[in-house]
């Protein structure tokens, strides 16, 4: 009998729920470290203009997100019950890193800064996904 994984559903939720406010550091993060600058005015409307935009931003991705998620944590917990290995963090923002880094390397290239992004993305929501996951027993069974 395999080993239980529990808290798949609560752990891909609150992935999902992430993944707005992930994307929105990376490209945040991308941009400072690209050395591009942003003349832009601010003030009090474009800030709240920008909180607006950052809520529905975040209930889209989150929207988007759900399917791959569950998908990707009943996956990782079906084969991290059967591999001891598969429970360790690493490997679950290995796996987060390669869907979503692999597709866009195949359609923008290796040295592209949104396939850098888009990896970074994938990683951190699946380690963000690792967290709420819990095993039965600390040794998998066949």
């Amino acid at each position: 009998m395999p080993d239980v994984t529990t808290g798949i559903g609560a752990a891909a939720l609150k992935a999902s729920a992430a993944a707005g406010p992930i994307a929105i550091f990376v490209l945040l993060v991308g941009q400072m470290l690209s050395g591009e600058t942003l003349a832009i005015r601010v003030g009090p409307t474009e800030v709240g203009n920008a909180m607006g935009m950052a809520v529905w931003f975040s209930i889209g991705a989150m929207i988007i997100a759900l399917i791959p998620n569950i998908l990707g944590a009943m996956l990782m917990g079906w084969a991290s019950a059967r591999n001891l290995g598969l429970r360790h963090p690493a490997a679950w923002g290995l796996v987060g890193a390669a869907v979503m880094g692999l597709p866009a390397i195949a359609i923008d290239g290796a040295g592209s800064a949104d396939t850098a992004a888009l990896a970074a993305m994938g990683a951190l929501n699946a380690l963000v996904c690792r967290m709420g996951v819990r095993w039965a027993s600390a040794s998998p069974t066949v």
